[in-house]
């Protein structure tokens, strides 16, 4: 919510901040996956976005995006960067080109973003809305959380977070895993029957 309503007020800097944030919880990719993002790794389909990355370990893949969230608010940062043609509705933008700029006044958007200098910026925006100790890499364990509850499968959750070992896919979940409480009712039913 703080990111977004800096990003409503018109700040460009939040604008980028917030629709990255929506590409990291649409596809818990890691921090430089979407970071280094280019515009030639982006195909925009009527209703999809498709993010073709390197990941950790070499391997390149290709992911849908179908999130109408996660369009609007990259739509909304090319406009207001200027990187983004009304008329064509598409993007000002050649394949090689960083999807994400500095705004400082150093730079003045000629420059990629850096994921240090992002992950600052996200730091402040939790600290604002005070949440203490929050670390950028938290959103996949986020998203993991999700997906393991909304599909409960291992597998799923694997394929989103683009691990290789089902191993490392264990312990994200069991980080974030709250363990369903099954039985606490059943058993004080039990208690206070015998307790009569």
């Amino acid at each position: 919510r703080v990111v977004k309503a800096d990003a409503d007020a018109g700040d460009l800097s939040a604008k980028r901040d917030y629709a990255m944030l929506r590409f990291f919880f649409a596809t818990g990719k890691r921090r430089e996956e979407i970071v280094r993002l280019q515009w030639g790794d982006l195909r925009w389909q009527r209703e999809v976005i498709v993010i073709t990355a390197k990941h950790k370990g070499g391997i390149y893949s290709a992911s849908e995006v179908r999130d109408p969230g996660v369009r609007t608010a990259l739509v909304d940062y090319l406009r207001a960067s200027g990187r983004w043609s009304d008329a064509e509705q598409m993007p000002l933008l050649d394949e090689g080109e960083p999807l994400w700029l500095r705004h400082d006044n150093a730079v003045k958007g000629k420059e990629a973003v850096s994921s240090h200098g992002f992950a600052k910026a996200v730091k402040r925006y939790a600290e604002r809305a005070g949440i203490a100790n929050f670390h950028l890499h938290q959103t996949r364990h986020t998203v993991a959380r999700m997906v393991g509850e909304d599909s409960g499968s291992l597998a799923e959750v694997q394929a989103v977070l683009g691990h290789q070992n089902q191993a490392t896919t264990r312990v994200y979940l069991q980080r974030v895993e709250v363990k369903r409480d099954r039985y606490s009712q059943s058993i004080g039913s039990r208690l206070e029957t015998d307790e009569k």
